[in-house]
């Protein structure tokens, strides 16, 4: 029994049935949002910044939103990707909530908890790391989105709702999707031109802002204000825009982009998830290779599913972090199958064509 998926866009799988797959092969990795849900892809992170691109010189873009560019910032704060990626664990976990938190008290929490990743000094190895290049994906909020007040916020959220189920186009109504990228990247990594969008330079003075304003969900947390760099304005999680990063991606000849993933399904933006019939283009897609756990391995989880925000509201603070702890552990399984298949040359049997078409 299988516990992976690998599937892959046209001329990804052509290349990686005849080829394998290898360190070299990778032009970029995306990071999907999704919140609690990253606690199963750590392993493969673990793996892939910790062993595999050990010793890399070429850069290794790392497109993402929310709790995705979290995982590579972590990865590339410190000398050791391990130990920013276990800080990061230990972070994310310390989350305790008294009742219904306020969305002002959840983002200083989450702040507070993830303060070690963001000082000055990680953010200056992450902005000088000697691979990785960071693009920071957040959405800019338009008209009732920009509001704070809660209810006036969630009249904007079903309003935002109803016309994004028209058609994903009419999402520029509410959001603009600015991306902050590592300034020594040189060349388009997808068409911007494909969806409202602004490209801003990363720094020291605004990586804080910009990964905060990546991570600030709508009615659970805080927007950000007033991003150096970027349009004037109130920044939420760039989940809003681009949930699981189908973007239409600028992908070198032989290159691929690696999108480690807790689902099958990949879903454009938070809003498509009540769209079954939104999905990512085939042409898109064409480079990216999905690895994710099958279902047979969800169903060994706790509860059978995949950690989520829900947990916060289900469980309490024990329960919680005993699920998490065990799910965390568990995945190790993961990204020892994948490392495996992938050293041994065995990705080119289990590889599969994305059934996009």
């Amino acid at each position: 029994m299988d516990l992976l998926h690998v599937w892959a866009g046209k001329s990804a799988y052509e290349q990686i049935k005849d080829n394998g797959l290898h360190p070299e092969d990778v032009f970029a990795m995306a990071g999907a949002a999704g919140g609690p849900k990253w606690i199963v892809l750590q392993q493969f992170d673990k793996w892939m910044f910790g062993e595999w691109f050990a010793g890399r010189n070429e850069p290794l873009h790392l497109l993402g939103s929310s709790a995705g560019i979290w995982r590579f910032a972590a990865a590339m704060a410190f000398e050791e990707p391990i130990e920013g990626l276990h800080r990061f664990k230990e972070a994310y976990f310390s989350q305790f909530y008294q009742g219904k938190p306020t969305p002002e008290e959840v983002s200083n929490q989450f702040a507070e908890a993830t303060s070690e990743l963001i000082a000055s000094d990680a953010i200056r190895h992450i902005l000088n790391h000697p691979y990785g290049r960071l693009s920071i994906f957040t959405s800019r909020a338009k008209g009732l989105m920009t509001r704070e007040n809660v209810k006036l916020q969630g009249l904007g959220f079903l309003l935002a709702l109803a016309t994004n189920a028209i058609s994903r186009d009419w999402l520029r109504y509410w959001f603009q999707r600015v991306v902050f990228q590592d300034p020594r990247i040189a060349v388009p990594l997808f068409d911007a031109h494909e969806f409202d969008t602004e490209i801003a330079t990363l720094g020291e003075d605004n990586f804080r802002a910009a990964i905060m304003g990546s991570s600030a969900i709508p009615l659970v947390m805080a927007g950000v204000k007033d991003i150096p760099g970027g349009p004037r304005g109130t920044y939420r999680d760039g989940g809003m825009t681009d949930y699981h990063m189908a973007l239409p991606y600028t992908v070198p000849e032989n290159k691929v982009v690696l999108l480690p993933h807790f689902f099958a399904e990949v879903i454009p933006g938070w809003l498509d998830r009540y769209l079954k019939n939104r999905k990512p283009l085939a042409k898109d897609m064409d480079r990216v290779v999905l690895i994710c756990p099958t279902v047979d391995f969800i169903r060994t989880l706790p509860g059978e599913k995949i950690p989520d925000r829900t947990d916060f509201e289900k469980l309490d603070d024990k329960s919680r972090l005993q699920a998490w702890e065990k799910s965390y552990r568990d995945s190790t399984v993961l990204g020892d199958t994948f490392a495996s298949w992938v050293l041994s040359g065995k990705i080119k049997e289990k590889i599969q064509r994305w059934p996009l078409d």
